[in-house]
């Protein structure tokens, strides 16, 4: 594998593997082994991109593949990536993190532009950024706990979360070891 791995996803027997600088890599289990030598690699020309930061498979089976430029679900029908389009997909800020919460929300963290929470089954939207009370708006992970609760990772700002439209910063004084999150 080449490249930097940002993510991997594993259901069943199928193991996907995020890289930036070498898209995709798709490796299948043969028994209790993982068969590298028939992995496939999803690159720019297969229709995703070089650069994938995050993967995520949604309640409604799509898998998602966060990428530059945009975000991407596989068809395993067709065995190709289309374009993901669903509510209000911010277009101005790279989406670098994606996760869907127990309550029906998308959360997308992006590269300086924040957190977009959307609604999957209104269409609403809600923004957070440091003017709302994140403490940096360069957003490398985001994911929820078992009480509902979402964790943004920051790059430079340390841990944010949030409960609601509420959000509790963690950074040094805190205790965090690190404001460099990096998963």
């Amino acid at each position: 594998i080449k490249g930097d791995v940002h993510d991997i996803f594993i259901e069943r027997n199928t193991m996907w593997i995020a890289t930036y600088g070498s898209g995709v890599y798709k490796v299948t289990k043969m028994g209790e082994q993982w068969d590298w030598s028939n992995s496939v690699q999803y690159l720019g020309k297969e229709g995703l991109s070089d650069r994938v930061f995050d993967i995520e498979k949604l309640s409604s089976g799509e898998l998602l593949f966060v990428s530059d430029p945009a975000i991407k679900y596989f068809d395993a029908d067709n065995k190709e990536f289309k374009l993901y389009k669903q509510g209000v997909i911010p277009a101005y800020f790279q989406v670098t993190s994606i996760h869907e919460s127990e309550k029906g929300f998308l959360y997308l963290g992006t590269f300086n532009g924040g957190v977009y929470r959307l609604g999957l089954n209104d269409d609403s939207i809600t923004f957070f950024d440091e003017k709302k009370g994140l403490s940096h708006n360069f957003i490398t992970s985001v994911q929820e706990d078992k009480d509902g609760l979402i964790w943004v990772g920051t790059f430079g700002g340390g841990i944010n979360i949030i409960k609601d439209d509420e959000i509790i910063s963690l950074g040094l004084k805190e205790g965090v070891l690190d404001e460099f999150i990096q998963s």
